[in-house]
């Protein structure tokens, strides 16, 4: 997997979000298991979930980017 800015650049996704601020966040997927996969998505923040995305599936060599917004 691997984590994208709002604009899908690594150039300056949020390291740090202040309380109340809400944020975009691009979580990308690539399935390299030489067979379909499925996938599920879990954000956690300061010991609490603060979103979840499932479940999807992909084939192989097939990505996703999901768009996670972040408060």
């Amino acid at each position: 997997f691997y984590l994208l800015d709002s604009s899908g650049s690594t150039q300056h996704y949020p390291h740090q979000v202040e309380a109340g601020r809400q944020v975009e966040v691009l979580i990308g997927i690539t399935n390299r298991e030489g067979e379909p996969q499925s996938y599920r998505i879990e954000v956690w923040g300061h010991e609490q979930q603060i979103a979840v995305l499932y479940p999807f599936h992909l084939n192989d060599a097939e990505s996703v980017v999901v768009t996670v917004p972040v408060q």
